[in-house]
C-alpha cells in the first residue's frame, strides 16, 4: 500500500519546503480561483519539478515530487471517506442495513486513523484500491469476510470496532494482505509482459535496419547513458531501465527502449552513436 519511504532525517525538511509549495499554492488559488490554481501547478510546479529532478545524482526531488503526490491522495480520500460518513446514515435509514452491512461499508469506505501515527494503509481507502477487486473476486477472501462480519455481528462488536481478540478479524488482515500480495504480483508480471514486448518490437525494428551484432558493452552503455542523463519516466518522473536498443548506421542513431522502475510505463529515447561509445 505505500512505497518508498522518506528517512526520519529528512522528513522535517521535506514538510517545511512542503509547507512553502502549498501555501504559494493556496495564493495562487486565493487571486485566481480555480484557474490560477491550475495555471500555477501546470506552470510553476511543473516546472520547477522538471528543472529539480535533471540536477545531478540526487533523488530527493524526486522523492518530493512522490510527498506531494501522496499528500494530494490522502487529502482526496479523505474527502471520499468525509462523504461516506455521510451517505452510510441516509443508506441505514432507506433501507434498513444490519449490523453486518453497516461494518463492511465502513471498511470499505473509511480512512482508518490510528493515535499511535499511520497504520497499515497509510490512509489508503480500502474501496479505492484495486486491491478491492480481488478481495471480492475471489471465493477465499469472500469467505474471509463473511466469517468476520458474522462472528462480529454474532459478538456484538461496535461498527467501527477493530477486535483484537476476534480471531477472524485476524483472518481478515491475513486475507487483505495476502490480496495485496496477489495483486504486487499480478503488477510485476504485466510490467514484465509490457518490458518483453517492447524488447521484441525493438528487436523486429532492428532486424530491418542495417544495423551490426551488438555487444554487451553497448547495452552497458546504453544502460550508463540513461542513468548519468538521469531519464525520467514522463508519467511519475521515476527513474528508467533499461530493456533493449537498436542501432542504425545509416544516420548513427541508437534507439534505447526503456521502462519505469515504479509504473512499468515504457519509452524510447534516439542518442547518437557516440554518446553511448
Amino acid at each position: 500500500f505505500v512505497g518508498e519511504v522518506l528517512d526520519e532525517n529528512l522528513r522535517p525538511n521535506f514538510q517545511r519546503a512542503y509547507e512553502i509549495w502549498m501555501a504559494k499554492a493556496f495564493e495562487a488559488l486565493s487571486r485566481g480561483g480555480r484557474p490560477g490554481l491550475h495555471d500555477f501547478l501546470k506552470t510553476n510546479v511543473a516546472d520547477l519539478m522538471k528543472k529539480y529532478i535533471k540536477r545531478g545524482q540526487d533523488d530527493r526531488p524526486r522523492l518530493f515530487a512522490n510527498m506531494i503526490a501522496y499528500e494530494a491522495k490522502v487529502a482526496f480520500y479523505t474527502m471520499y471517506a468525509n462523504a461516506w460518513s455521510f451517505i452510510t446514515p441516509e443508506l441505514q435509514r432507506q433501507f434498513q442495513l444490519n449490523n453486518s452491512s453497516l461494518r463492511f461499508l465502513s471498511l470499505a469506505h473509511s480512512q482508518w486513523d490510528s493515535v499511535n501515527g499511520v497504520n497499515i494503509f497509510w490512509g489508503q481507502v480500502l474501496a479505492l484500491h484495486p486491491v478491492i477487486t480481488i478481495i471480492l473476486s475471489g471465493d477465499v477472501h469472500l469467505q474471509t469476510l463473511g466469517k468476520w462480519l458474522a462472528s462480529a455481528e454474532a459478538a456484538g462488536d461496535t461498527i467501527d470496532c477493530i477486535n483484537p481478540d476476534n480471531a477472524e478479524y485476524w483472518d481478515l488482515v491475513a486475507t487483505i494482505m495476502a490480496a495485496a500480495h496477489q495483486y504486487t504480483w499480478a503488477r510485476s508480471q504485466k510490467n514484465s509482459s509490457r518490458i518483453k514486448s517492447a524488447v521484441r518490437k525493438i528487436n523486429a525494428k532492428q532486424s530491418t535496419m542495417n544495423s551490426e551484432p551488438q555487444s554487451d558493452s553497448t547495452e552497458i552503455a546504453c544502460a550508463a547513458y540513461l542513468e548519468e542523463h538521469l531519464v525520467t519516466c514522463s508519467s511519475c518522473r521515476s527513474p528508467v531501465r533499461y530493456v533493449g536498443h537498436a542501432l542504425n548506421t545509416n544516420v548513427e542513431l541508437i534507439r534505447i527502449a526503456y521502462a519505469c522502475t515504479n509504473c512499468g510505463k515504457l519509452g524510447e529515447q534516439e542518442i547518437e552513436a557516440d554518446n553511448a561509445a
